[in-house]
């Protein structure tokens, strides 16, 4: 029987040492201790064989969360739960080898001592994987839903993190913070552990137990995704859109300095799910697999859109369709461009701006345009990439959609007396710029957007809302 002077915390975990020679026991009840006190609560460490306590482990004037060993016990994690500060310690020596500030919640030493994972100072999806000398990120952990609590384990040789969430189930790198496997829909898990060689995973819930065989398996669809040079690198897994086998276009965060997020086309490979290369700026796949970019830059302070280019990486080479280069501080202020004629590396509004006809035989784009002055809608051929024709809209319009002879643009401008958006659609000829149809679609409420599809043949434009409404126009009436 071990005694304390004081109740022991229910809250906190305690345990043995992973080699065994210790039994840690946080004594840190809050009825007990003066906060003010430089002893405000600490960690016993009784010695197994004799079963004294032999060491304490404390921080001056902390509220102690459980201490966190690695492997064969030569260092040790303490976290006051007070200031959300933690200390890197050696064991028994106790010396100090790092502080780590304000690292709220969920942190864990790895089994080497080399790593360790925090939660996110921003964002509690997220954990941040460092290096336990300096603090120095290895990686972000992206995950889809939040982690439960502090149930991530490290396999014990501390090449794997295994991140539980509300959802689904992860296993990391911890050499580069890759996602290795994605376990999909598993619910709420509490607890997970490796078997010692790494090739099971065992998870707990409050249904039952599961045991995962990791052996060779992979995730393509979860594999973490990364854009080099991005200012902050969050990506939303839930944006993943127009995806073809190896293309898959993401919104990239690109940092406070604007409130425009960027496009980028990660390029896949679906064997092994690694990403080949990137595309920043709002994109678009030619069925010959060419791509049509409204190039941007991404992670610097003066926001630069243009040219318009399309891509040919089988060989190599870039066709420059629209040359102009705009800043955009001076797009979103909407001032006249330097551009000799019209630009077309700008979204009018929460539209894509590149849309492929019906047959993909074209694609088309609608210009950025000065307050209140017209836009200019231009079409290309996809295989020649010459201009097939072009026409005015006015401002508050965006070309959509288009069929083999027509072309569709929304106004999102109007508004009904009660406050709603009174979308509107007009349908223009494909080359003569003559207005064949005006439609209207029911009334939302204002900030929704307008989701739309052609069907193949040209003969049904889909307008679906916001609010979960969809209408469907026979194009030939």
């Amino acid at each position: 029987a071990l005694e304390f002077p004081c109740p022991l915390s229910t809250a906190q975990e305690s345990g043995f040492t992973p080699d065994g020679s210790w039994l840690a026991i946080h004594t840190g009840d809050a009825r007990c201790f003066d906060f003010e006190s430089p002893e405000a609560s600490w960690v016993s460490l009784f010695d197994t064989t004799t079963w004294q306590e032999g060491a304490r482990l404390q921080m001056e004037g902390a509220v102690l969360e459980v201490a966190n060993f690695n492997a064969d016990a030569s260092r040790f994690l303490i976290h006051d739960l007070a200031t959300a500060n933690a200390e890197l310690r050696s064991f028994p020596q106790q010396e100090l080898i790092n502080q780590i500030p304000d690292s709220r919640g969920y942190w864990r030493l790895g089994p080497t001592g080399e790593q360790m994972v925090l939660r996110a100072p921003t964002d509690s999806r997220r954990r941040l994987l460092v290096r336990a000398e300096n603090n120095e990120t290895i990686s972000y952990l992206e995950t889809d839903d939040f982690a439960t609590g502090d149930s991530m384990q490290f396999s014990q040789d501390g090449s794997m993190l295994g991140v539980p969430t509300r959802t689904h189930d992860y296993v990391f790198s911890t050499e580069n913070g890759e996602l290795l496997v994605d376990l999909g829909n598993t619910g709420t898990t509490n607890t997970m552990d490796f078997t010692a060689d790494g090739t099971r995973l065992l998870t707990t819930n409050s249904t039952g137990a599961q045991i995962w065989d990791l052996t060779g398996r992979t995730s393509t669809s979860g594999t973490a995704l990364t854009v080099p040079g991005a200012d902050e690198n969050w990506i939303n897994p839930n944006a993943v859109v127009d995806g073809t086998e190896l293309a898959i276009r993401v919104i990239v965060d690109d940092g406070p300095r604007d409130d425009k997020d960027a496009w980028v086309t990660l390029l896949i490979d679906p064997d092994t799910g690694s990403t080949i290369d990137h595309i920043v700026g709002d994109s678009l796949q030619l069925p010959d697999g060419r791509f049509v970019v409204a190039r941007r830059s991404l992670g610097v302070e003066d926001r630069r859109l243009g040219p318009l280019v399309v891509l040919d990486r089988t060989a190599g080479s870039t066709t420059e369709l629209d040359p102009c280069v705009a800043s955009l501080a001076e797009l979103q202020d909407g001032s006249e461009t330097d551009c000799p004629g019209s630009f077309f590396s700008w979204y009018a509004y929460e539209h894509d701006h590149l849309v492929s006809g019906a047959d993909g035989s074209f694609f088309f784009a609608t210009s950025y345009a000065p307050s209140d002055s017209e836009r200019t809608v231009r079409i290309w051929d996809s295989e020649s990439l010459e201009i097939r024709s072009q026409f005015s809209i006015p401002y508050f319009q965006q070309a959509i959609a288009a069929g083999s002879s027509w072309v569709a643009a929304i106004n999102n401008a109007d508004v009904t007396p009660a406050g709603d958006i009174q979308p509107a659609i007009t349908v223009y000829d494909i080359d003569s710029g003559a207005v064949i149809a005006e439609v209207e679609g029911p009334a939302h409420e204002a900030f929704a957007d307008t989701i739309n599809a052609v069907s193949q043949d040209g003969a049904i434009l889909f307008v679906g809302e916001f609010d979960g409404r969809a209408v469907a126009f026979d194009t030939s009436s």
